[in-house]
């Protein structure tokens, strides 16, 4: 199936193809352009073109701008393929519930933090910064939906980057807290829950979206899955340190890791 470049490179090949420009120049010159950008936009290895130039593309070719456009915005997100329906659901909805046994879930990530998983990760270089900007651009949902994180006591115990970078990301925390723009809590020590993954679940008129991370990377609108996932999450919620409580917990831990800083 390829990549969503590779698959915009060999559509935009194929379109142009079968519009009769059966050279990169005939294309450019009923464009306006030069050469080497029709060239570069059929080569998987070029960043993929603007929206603009892929309607215009399209136009020309008498072909539907909207798979292509689509495989642009794809390529242009940052985030991996897996991801792409998980993501438009998150941008959409008008609830989140987000559960992080290991790890503070990306949405509420410190871009410092988000890096230092990211690095753990394996990504370096321009691909580690532009899912570093992926996700924090994610983040501009919280305060249009509303968001309830809840964590582990374990994901601020456990040391990740340094100091500084765990008690920002306390501060992250309480800050969301704070300023009622999330709902956080902590499950705390003895309590054992959650254990099989971390998952989130996007909401909107009555259709649940859900992405899971155990093993695997699935996103999924399965209502029985979202059902599931829905009655783990009340589990694990019910579990978890009262809202004033865990924000007192969380002080205590950023304390904690300025101390050590």
């Amino acid at each position: 199936m390829g990549t969503p470049r590779e698959r915009l490179a060999e559509q935009l090949k194929q379109a142009r193809i079968d519009a009769g420009f059966t050279t990169h120049t005939a294309l450019a010159r009923e464009l306006q352009l030069v050469r080497p950008v029709i060239g570069k936009a059929e080569n998987s290895r070029n960043p993929a073109p603007s929206i603009d130039t892929v309607t215009r593309w399209a136009k020309a070719c008498n072909a539907d701008p909207g798979p292509l456009v689509d495989l642009v915005e794809r390529c242009k997100s940052g985030n991996p393929e897996w991801f792409v329906p998980y993501a438009r659901a998150e941008h959409d909805a008008t609830s989140l519930r987000l559960w992080g046994p290991l790890l503070v879930p990306g949405l509420a990530q410190t871009e410092s933090y988000a890096r230092s998983v990211l690095e753990i990760g394996g990504y370096v270089g321009a691909r580690l910064e532009e899912l570093v900007t992926a996700r924090m651009e994610r983040q501009k949902v919280i305060g249009r939906a509303r968001v309830t994180v809840v964590i582990d006591h374990a994901v601020l115990d456990r040391p990740l980057g340094s100091p500084e970078i765990m008690a920002e990301q306390c501060g992250r925390l309480i800050e969301l807290a704070e300023d009622g723009l999330a709902r956080v809590h902590v499950v705390p020590y003895g309590k054992h829950v959650g254990l099989y993954g971390a998952f989130g679940i996007a909401t909107r008129d009555g259709v649940n979206t859900v992405n899971l991370n155990a093993l695997r990377d699935v996103s999924s609108t399965d209502h029985a899955l979202g059902e599931e996932a829905l009655s783990a999450f009340d589990d694990i919620l019910a579990s978890s340190l009262a809202r004033a409580e865990s924000l007192d917990w969380l002080r205590s831990q950023r304390d904690k890791w300025r101390e050590q800083a």
